[in-house]
This record gives structure tokens, C-alpha cells and sequence, in this order.
């Protein structure tokens, strides 16, 4: 019997070539895998966070953010967020990680994260409050005087802290 090849309805997103991976790196200011409370199943859910201008985006893994660009869970804005190393219900540490809260006031979302570790925690949310400060400094709006940090500099006195 000969079998047919069945072609998959899914279109294949084409490779990243090097030039338009280094060009599109160059707009993320920070990633990593962040554990996220889920908004239906509320175990925690292992996922890639990448923080771009004006915009906060979480995957499913490492691997779909590397081979398409829209292949995303879910995306939050950096304008009008805030930020709080802590649960809604005041938990700073917990079995899932280290938690913080994101607020996206201008879609009224919540989310609930933890990293493994108190550091990672800390660069997350200093550097998430930080480009939500740059986009409202960006649109005109008076901030604190760390607005002016990118989040790159930011990332790097969390990190060696």
C-alpha cells in the first residue's frame, strides 16, 4: 500500500535569520522564564517572559519565542502598570518561587508570578517598573528620577547586587 503524505494545515514560521535576530534582540531590554499563576487552572505555569519596548509578552517556552515572533500567550502593556514584589494577598515567598504582582491598569488584567530565586525576583520587578516609568516619561508624564535608567543599566546593578 502506498501512504499518502498528508500535508499539515499549520504553516511552518520561516527561520530567524541571524541578521533579523540580532536586529530584533536589540528592542528586548530583558527574558527569562518567570513561573505564572494560570487565570483558570491557578496551579503556576513555567513561562518565557520577554520584556520589549512598551510591552511585556509571555510564552509557552523558550523555543517558540525564538522561532516566531507572534507566537505569544499573552501580552501586557508597560504603560500604567504596576509592579508589587508580592502577591495581592501580601505572600512575598512561597513552594511555586519568589512571587510579584503585575497590574496592567490599562486593560485591568492581574497576574500573579514567582521566580526561583529572591534575586531574579528583584530584577524583574525593578526592571518592569523601570520601563513602565520610561513610557510615561516617554509620553510626557513627570516620573520618579530612575525613570531615566534604561532597563539594561537597571538589570545590571540587580543582577550584581
Amino acid at each position: 500500500k502506498k501512504e499518502i503524505a498528508r500535508k499539515s494545515k499549520k504553516s511552518v514560521p520561516p527561520p530567524i535569520l541571524t541578521a533579523d535576530l540580532k536586529e530584533y534582540q536589540k528592542a528586548v531590554f530583558h527574558e527569562g522564564w518567570v513561573r505564572k499563576r494560570g487565570q483558570f487552572n491557578t496551579s503556576f505555569q513555567n513561562r518565557y517572559f520577554v520584556l520589549e519596548e512598551g510591552l511585556l509578552k509571555y510564552y509557552k517556552d523558550m523555543q517558540t519565542y525564538l522561532t516566531t515572533q507572534d507566537g505569544y500567550k499573552g501580552t501586557l502593556r508597560t504603560y500604567k502598570m504596576k509592579v508589587e514584589a508580592m502577591t495581592a494577598g501580601g505572600v512575598r515567598e512561597s513552594k511555586d518561587g519568589f512571587h510579584f504582582t503585575l497590574v496592567d491598569y490599562s486593560s485591568g488584567k492581574t497576574i500573579e508570578c514567582a521566580c526561583l530565586n529572591s534575586q531574579e525576583r528583584d530584577a524583574w520587578v525593578a526592571i518592569i517598573q523601570s520601563a513602565s516609568e520610561q513610557v510615561l516619561e516617554d509620553k510626557g508624564v513627570q516620573s520618579s528620577p530612575y525613570a531615566t535608567k534604561s532597563p539594561r543599566i537597571l538589570m545590571s546593578t540587580a543582577v550584581s547586587k
